[in-house]
């Protein structure tokens, strides 16, 4: 029935064009919600969700078993489809829908960020939790090639990360109470509990005088099987699959580092852009020796690299504003040359946020020159609007090739190759290698 409510409140033919795809793929059938209730202990269900950014178009289906002993949920197939408008290598995108719902699959059951009334507690991907290649889900992944539209990109740029899961009722209700993520055995259990307490309750009230009665861990109506405490509906399944749907949409469209600041963030911040700013800022910077002369800093943004050479230092994006002083002191802690060149890989602001800072350290300051036009618009992303940046935090040299330039390294043996990626996380990404001659 999901799939028909769509269609019928769906005008958008690239919209119907992912749905339709998703739904052939996974051989989606109608079926009443409620209308047969599973038994035995290993239960089945799948859900479906949709989901974009700025102009791609996605779908995902997920199916998944639930053991109602040990509470372990498994999703076993997972269905996706992108329109990213024209798509020149088919197989790419596939493979990026394929890492994507293995991604999902992991935020949903595996990872967990943790923190305290006051940080974030889970500071290294060592001790990340994440599945198994035994446990990771089948893919189906479909690409949607629309030849005559502009590609828009495969990756996270298609997305209101947090947005996917609202927009199907199978995801915006709590899976029997279960809404916190990960789905750890214990919550799921305890879930199960919850829902089943609920439904005797309700027939319990319902049935006052009408033969039904409490037997132990159960409830009996008069002439049908007993409800026990672990029973769980195929409506409970299909709201569990449906938000795993949902998060295979999400996990394609959120930078890692702003869904860790997202899941601490007070639900009605005044300023969202000012706590996400704030949340990612205070995150401990980490520094990691790559070689002799590369030094890789993580925590408030997108990680910060570091060539660290007597000619001076070349730094690899900025992190967030409110984490430029703590940045600043650990560059100077790593070496006294200047900062002679900053480069942008993309516009997000985890990435960019400290341009001005930089430009005043003297640093030239390198990007594509899409970075330059995207910082100059306003945005309204993940629910934060973002004014143009100002002229002091604009890129002061960019290039429009689609290939590769080279920055100098005076007096080595390397240089700095940058290229530019054509539409991936967005329209501006480039990437950064440092080459010896």
């Amino acid at each position: 029935m999901r799939t028909q409510f769509r269609r019928q409140n769906i005008n958008g033919e690239r919209w119907l064009g992912v749905l339709d795809a998703v739904a052939k793929a996974s051989k989606w059938a109608p079926r009443r919600i409620a209308s047969s209730r599973q038994t035995g202990r290993i239960r089945t269900g799948r859900g479906i969700a949709l989901g974009t950014h700025l102009s791609s178009y996605g779908a995902a289906v997920a199916d998944i078993e639930v053991d109602t002993e040990t509470g372990v949920v498994v999703a076993k197939h997972m269905f996706g489809s992108i329109d990213p408008g024209q798509v020149i290598n088919p197989g790419i995108v596939e493979r990026q829908i394929e890492a994507q719902m293995c991604v999902a699959a992991s935020r949903m059951l595996k990872e967990e960020v943790t923190f305290s009334k006051t940080n974030v507690t889970s500071l290294d991907w060592g001790h990340m939790p994440a599945p198994a290649v035994r446990r990771s889900p089948d893919v189906t992944a479909v690409v949607v090639n629309r030849p005559s539209v502009p590609a828009s990109g495969a990756g996270e740029k298609r997305s209101r990360p947090a947005r996917p899961p609202s927009r199907t009722r199978s995801s915006t209700r709590p899976v029997c109470g279960c809404i916190r993520f990960r789905f750890t055995p214990a919550r799921v259990l305890a879930a199960l509990r919850s829902a089943a307490a609920k439904t005797q309750n309700r027939l319990s009230d319902q049935g006052s005088g009408s033969g039904i009665r409490d037997r132990g861990s159960g409830i009996r109506d008069q002439g049908s099987r007993t409800m026990m405490a672990n029973d769980v509906t195929r409506r409970d399944l299909l709201k569990r699959a449906g938000m795993l749907g949902g998060a295979a949409i999400a996990a394609q469209l959120i930078p890692p580092s702003v869904a860790r600041a997202l899941a601490q963030q007070p639900a009605a911040a005044a300023d969202p852009l000012a706590a996400m700013r704030a949340q990612m800022a205070a995150t401990p910077i980490q520094q990691t020796r790559l070689t002799n002369l590369i030094v890789m800093f993580s925590g408030p943004g997108g990680s910060v690299v570091v060539r660290n050479g007597e000619e001076g230092k070349v730094v690899v994006d900025t992190f967030v504003q409110g984490a430029f002083a703590g940045l600043k002191q650990r560059l100077d802690a790593i070496g006294n040359a200047p900062i002679v060149a900053t480069i942008n890989t993309h516009w997000h602001f985890d990435h960019a946020d400290n341009n001005e800072s930089f430009r005043k350290t003297g640093s030239k300051l390198i990007a594509h020159e899409n970075t330059k036009r995207r910082l100059a618009q306003a945005h309204d992303l993940l629910g934060m609007k973002f004014r143009p940046a100002p002229a002091a935090a604009m890129p002061t040299q960019t290039f429009t090739q689609t290939d590769h330039v080279v920055f100098e390294l005076t007096g080595t043996e390397e240089y700095i190759d940058l290229g530019y990626i054509q539409p991936a996380h967005t329209d501006t990404d480039l990437y950064v290698y440092v080459r010896h001659r």
